[in-house]
């Protein structure tokens, strides 16, 4: 457990480019969101990257940035809080002390405060749950796989938590979660050293911060359970996963990366759920699967850094489907991952796969900003050069270890499945009932996949009636 309260650098000089990437990431998340506040750790990040300085009121400090065509924002995951900074070298002597401003002397003003969670509050109630069903299916399966735990809410909080935070309780949090004990400054591109430094000796005078708490171990579901949250949609999207007791640079960690690579690489079309539900059937646009928390990087289709964690979850995603063929494309996603946990890849398939990632992967660290996110995330996780080692790890890989690490890492028995539809009760009643459920097609397929879908369509959801629940949406992170 780290106990200094000096902040950790991460450093990637690059003189010939002039953008500066800055990343400050604090080991401070929702996870520590005090019960009954949840939502605390992202308000007081908003609070302190967009509610401006003691110098400059919140309106004032965007037309300060604004000339220098400067980035500032913050994000928040459970367990890393980064506030995240760019501009061009010729303005980092004064962008620096404004990102030194913001974690040092926020203005924390009562009405920005106000301002900011109405904010927070709406995203919630009015995206989340309203408008994005794709990542409300994502947060209620992370809040099955975490019951209890300061994983278990969305990021943004819960309607209630964000109702009651105060003013005093952001001031009090600052103090205790963005501390120097618990803070990596990282830095990349054509930055000048001792303007750097100066910036470093300012961040000297951040509280220390409270020490470290190791988060409670995450329980691993015995038996299957769905949640059928209702709402009016044409669509539906399902989410489904269980905890793994694997993370990045424990054994196993790249053989799974690897097969999830293959069976549902992120919007690319060389996954197999994705050539299996939408290519060969055309429900839908995308079907993906990871071996640990996937978020995507705004403007990219590549996982956010920083969203590193002390526990992690396998996870598969099918993105809206019509509702009329939501529960075939479920059991086409089990029947998918069931195969795979029985038969593995093939070795045509691994060889393919690999000489794709080989080349795929660079694309990882395409950016100053990602490079350096990726090296931040090498010191939590303690693997440095994560991305050439995975490259090397792939060289030396056969199938046969990749299909070990499937057989013993993954199972289809702890799925918790969360899905958002319209008509919860006739999707309950199909699933205790395991009535089949064919797909619905505009054009007819080719024979060999209508002779697949007589399997699919009566896959047993291997649920029993007591683990099928039904609820509203408004109830959601209520």
């Amino acid at each position: 457990m780290r106990t200094s309260a000096t902040p950790i650098v991460v450093a990637l000089p690059e003189p010939g480019n002039p953008v500066v990437s800055i990343r400050l990431v604090f080991r401070s998340g929702s996870a520590d969101d005090p019960k009954g506040k949840e939502g605390l750790a992202d308000l007081t990040a908003t609070v302190m990257a967009d509610g401006g300085t003691a110098k400059l009121a919140a309106a004032d400090l965007v037309r300060a940035l604004y000339p220098m065509a400067a980035d500032l924002y913050s994000t928040t995951d459970r367990e890393m809080t980064v506030f995240v900074g760019r501009c061009h070298r010729d303005h980092l002597s004064v962008f620096l002390p404004l990102l030194a401003d913001v974690l040092l002397e926020p203005r924390l003003d009562p009405k920005e405060f106000e301002r900011l969670r109405t904010d927070a509050v709406n995203d919630l109630t009015l995206r989340l749950r309203t408008s994005d069903d794709e990542n409300l299916g994502k947060e209620l399966v992370e809040a099955m796989l975490a019951p209890s735990h300061g994983y278990g809410h969305p990021s943004i909080g819960t309607e209630s938590g964000l109702t009651s935070i105060t003013l005093d309780d952001v001031k009090a949090f600052r103090k205790k979660a963005f501390g120097a004990g618990r803070l990596t400054i990282g830095i990349a591109g054509g930055y000048d050293p001792t303007v750097f430094q100066a910036f470093q000796q300012r961040l000297a005078g951040l509280p220390p911060g409270d020490p470290l708490a190791t988060p409670a171990p995450l329980p691993v579901a015995a038996e299957r359970n769905i949640l059928i949250v209702e709402k009016p949609t044409a669509s539906s999207a399902v989410s489904m996963g269980f905890n793994i007791d694997v993370k990045r640079g424990d054994p196993d960690f790249f053989e799974l990366r690897m097969a999830m690579a293959w069976f549902g690489e992120h919007r690319q079309g060389v996954g197999r759920l994705f050539n299996e539900i939408r290519e060969k059937r055309g429900l839908n646009y995308g079907n993906y699967a990871y071996a640990e928390d996937f978020v995507e990087q705004g403007g990219t289709v590549f996982a956010r850094n920083n969203i590193a964690r002390r526990h992690q979850h396998f996870e598969m995603w099918i993105r809206p489907v019509e509702n009329k063929n939501a529960l075939f494309a479920t059991r086409a996603a089990l029947w998918q991952f069931d195969t795979l946990l029985k038969n593995g890849m093939g070795d045509d398939a691994f060889r393919e796969m690999r000489d794709w990632l080989q080349g795929y992967s660079r694309l990882w660290e395409l950016t100053t900003d990602r490079r350096l996110g990726y090296a931040i995330d090498g010191v939590y996780y303690e693997t440095p050069a994560y991305l050439d080692t995975f490259r090397k790890s792939l060289a030396k890989m056969t199938a046969a270890q990749v299909n070990d690490a499937v057989r013993r890492r993954l199972s289809g028995k702890s799925l918790q499945i969360a899905i958002v539809t319209q008509d919860g009760g006739a999707f309950r009643d199909a699933i205790v009932g395991n009535k089949p459920t064919p797909a619905v097609y505009e054009s007819k397929p080719p024979e060999d996949v209508l002779k697949d879908d007589k399997t699919i369509e009566a896959w047993p959801f291997d649920v029993t009636a007591d683990r099928v629940k039904v609820m509203k949406v408004e109830e959601a992170f209520k």
